[in-house]
């Protein structure tokens, strides 16, 4: 045997030595996941949909700075748009929706490795001369795998894309909730507000009552019917205060910061703009880029990629390609390629076509029916809007004066002695159930607002600067002094 020869087998496993030693390099230089990659998608759909931040709590330096922004936004009376950026940046929930970015980041990642390669080896140990030990070793690598790795990556690559629309759409979803129980918690407040000052005015009514009774000038009659206003609007008082702290704890924990601490809502409503927006384009781009139906026709994309691709690799049979290696005893190495089939003889792919296949009809499906909701909701959420705007511009230029009319007219009338305490009371009644039902008209008009916002998965703007809906003034100057005799 030649110098040459024998220099060329052994050489032949330092080459396999260093060749495997380049392919674990590679392999610990690959796979790197980087989950925040997928965030700036969601950033910017949220920025361009609401005009506010989001932030990924992921024990950065900047996590101490949105903390710090927060407790500035806290330590003012809330205004709808801060709680909802509270919300956006401490809600848990949200942050916990954000690690679906991670896992979808990750799948991407692992879509573009290739499988690991395959190393098998046997020894072999003769029981007779020549006594080396036969050593036989294979390197082998999946080969269709690396074949179709492009639109492997191309599906996953598709995949983070939908996850990142359905995240857009939860955090769209968290801004309108927010805003709904913020109208519940300002609207609770505002009654709160308005029945204490009404029944403020009928104590002080009810103690001169009382004085002018001690002096003969009123009947029993009369004392007892300002008694009975004042204590029904003392219960009134109490079951409205009742109201606070439950949508307190709910704005608080979709907040993400508790019921306590020092947060607070304003205690008026704002009144209702005197108009809104063009709403056609906006409607128009609610039917197209609506988060939740972006992410539906993405999955339809995502199936159809995926279904297409196991209709090719299907026929494709696995096979493993390497190096294989064999020590014999007399001291010769063999080196040579290897192939490995595995026949499609039992498992030609058929249900895992017959799976993608259903799972594609079933989106595309879902992808009309979401369509035909989306539009649904709109012209629901539109012509909400509209009604409670006529309801509470019926309850502001009609019925409140009107209340507010009775009342003084009946003062009128009792001081003169043509009315009974009775008529007078149930007058005041009256006009408290009106002020109420104004105050929930107005609320009434904000929710359905915010259930427009969210059907168009934009933010409306205040086309009118919005001033407090009520004061309780109505309320107070009908009460005023109204005894016999002009008190």
């Amino acid at each position: 045997m030649s110098r040459s020869s024998l220099d060329h087998r052994r050489a032949t496993p330092v080459a396999l030595r260093l060749g495997l030693a380049a392919l674990l390099a590679a392999a610990t230089a690959c796979g790197h996941v980087r989950p925040e990659a997928a965030f700036p998608g969601v950033r910017d759909a949220v920025v361009a949909r609401l005009d506010q931040r989001v932030h990924w709590r992921r024990g950065t330096a900047e996590d101490a700075a949105v903390d710090a922004a927060v407790d500035d936004l806290l330590a003012q009376p809330l205004d709808v748009d801060a709680a909802v950026q509270v919300a956006l940046l401490r809600n848990p929930s949200l942050q916990a929706t954000y690690e679906d970015l991670g896992v979808a980041q990750a799948d991407l990642v692992q879509a573009g490795l290739l499988r690991n390669p395959v190393l098998t080896g046997a020894f072999r140990f003769p029981d007779r001369s020549p006594s080396g030990t036969n050593i036989e070793m294979d390197l082998a690598q999946e080969f269709v795998n690396l074949v179709f790795l492009p639109a492997r990556t191309r599906i996953a690559a598709a995949q983070v894309v939908e996850v990142q629309h359905r995240v857009a759409a939860e955090v769209l979803d968290l801004a309108a909730e927010v805003r709904a129980a913020y109208w519940d918690l300002v609207a609770a407040h505002n009654t709160v507000a308005v029945l204490r000052t009404v029944a403020e005015v009928a104590d002080v009514s009810r103690a001169l009552t009382e004085r002018l009774h001690e002096a003969g000038n009123v009947s029993e009659l009369q004392l007892a019917s300002e008694t009975a206003l004042a204590t029904e609007l003392e219960l009134e008082v109490a079951r409205a205060e009742a109201e606070i702290a439950p949508a307190r704890e709910r704005l608080g924990r979709l907040l993400g910061v508790g019921a306590g601490g020092g947060w607070s809502v304003p205690a008026q409503l704002p009144a209702v703009p005197e108009a809104e927006p063009d709403l056609p384009a906006l409607e128009e781009a609610a039917y197209t880029q609506r988060p939740d139906l972006l992410a539906v026709q993405q999955e339809v994309a995502v199936l159809r990629d995926a279904l297409g691709l196991q209709q090719v690799t299907r026929w494709f049979p696995i096979a493993d390609v390497g190096v294989a290696v064999e020590h014999e005893r007399e001291g010769t190495w063999l080196v040579g390629p290897s192939l490995s089939l595995v026949l499609p003889i039992f498992d030609q792919g058929n249900a895992e076509r017959g799976r993608l296949e259903s799972q594609l009809r079933q989106s595309e499906a879902r992808l009309a029916a979401r369509g035909l909701d989306v539009r649904a909701e709109v012209g629901a959420a539109r012509a909400r809007v509209a009604s409670a705007r006529a309801i509470a511009g019926r309850y502001r230029t009609a019925l409140l004066p009107l209340r507010a009319r009775v009342v003084a007219l009946s003062i009128e009338h009792y001081n003169y002695m043509l009315l009974g305490p009775l008529a007078l009371l149930q007058a005041k009644q009256a006009e408290v159930e009106a002020l109420r039902g104004y105050i929930e008209a107005v609320r009434d008009f904000w929710l359905a607002r915010t259930a427009l916002e969210r059907a168009l998965a934009a933010r409306l703007p205040v086309a009118v600067a919005a001033a407090p809906a009520t004061d309780g003034a109505p309320a107070a100057d009908a009460h005023r002094h109204h005894h016999h005799g002009g008190h």
